[in-house]
């Protein structure tokens, strides 16, 4: 919660700043308002709209299309629907509420996506055993009634609307860039363009900063939320097994940098969590 309003913030600030240079260059009030103000409404409706917006059941589908993710075939939705039902029992929740998905990729994954879609993987279907599908699916079921999909998707959306903010910046730079050749004036829009440029670079890291924080504290610390829950509900053995069995073993071939760029907390870790847990 904390890194997805630090992003909205970070892209808010970043909008408004742009916003308000316009305004300035414009040089006039826009319906009375004063460009500082004017720059703030705008900004700030802009990035509601949008926040909202990604909460939509359309933003849901494009996030799932990104993702490649398939509605079940009969067969698997045979093999999983049993599966995810006695989970959402245990949980308490109706697993109406829930769609299920599979994306075709051999890599081994489930995904919680938007406010209510689980996705899984065929090479995940392949892999896992029936008990330790179980307890993937409850870690994915956590994610969602844990909010953290709720939060993502904000810091997800945040993070757009600055990457459109910068974009919208690098047309100005090169616009600016156009005119160094012009004689005397060159050398200030030289200047000005690099002065450009820093500000774009500053811009740029304030604007993935949430994402990396999210990644090295946000994003583990939901991971162990999301297992605690799976092993509150009587998941925590396939879960566990799981992760021992297919993730452990995988982890310990990844090289250096593979494993800095993680998001998840090692498997090992997460293993002896869930054994302190009781599972």
């Amino acid at each position: 919660m904390v890194t997805s309003i630090f992003s909205i913030l970070i892209n808010w600030l970043l909008l408004y700043g742009l916003l308000a240079l316009g305004f300035l260059v414009y040089g006039k009030p826009l319906h009375g308002w004063r460009p500082e103000i004017a720059a703030a409404l705008i900004a700030t409706m802009g990035l509601g709209t949008l926040l909202l917006l990604g909460l939509t059941p359309i933003a849901e589908w494009l996030i799932r299309h990104s993702y490649d993710c398939d509605t079940c075939t009969p067969e698997e939705a045979a093999y999983l629907r049993p599966l995810f039902a006695k989970i959402c029992r245990r949980a308490g929740n109706n697993p109406a509420q829930f769609r299920l998905y599979v994306c075709p990729k051999d890599e081994v994954n489930a995904l919680a996506l938007g406010a209510k879609s689980i996705a899984v993987t065929t090479g995940l279907l392949q892999t896992a055993t029936p008990e330790e599908l179980e307890g993937v699916l409850a870690h994915e079921l956590g994610h969602h009634l844990l909010n953290h999909t709720f939060w993502l998707t904000l810091t997800c959306v945040s993070g757009q609307v600055g990457n459109w903010a910068l974009r919208l910046y690098d047309i100005l730079l090169k616009t600016f860039g156009h005119l160094r050749f012009i004689p005397v004036l060159g050398y200030l829009v030289v200047a000005l363009t690099w002065l450009l440029r820093l500000l774009f670079l500053l811009f740029d890291w304030f604007v993935q900063l949430p994402f990396y924080l999210g990644r090295l504290f946000g994003s583990r610390r939901n991971e162990y939320a999301a297992d605690r829950f799976a092993a509150q509900i009587g998941c925590g053995n396939g879960l566990r097994s799981f992760l021992e069995r297919v993730l452990a073993p995988r982890e310990a071939r990844a090289g250096f940098f593979e494993r800095l760029k993680r998001t998840h907390p090692p498997a090992a870790k997460r293993v002896r969590r869930l054994a302190h847990l009781g599972a």
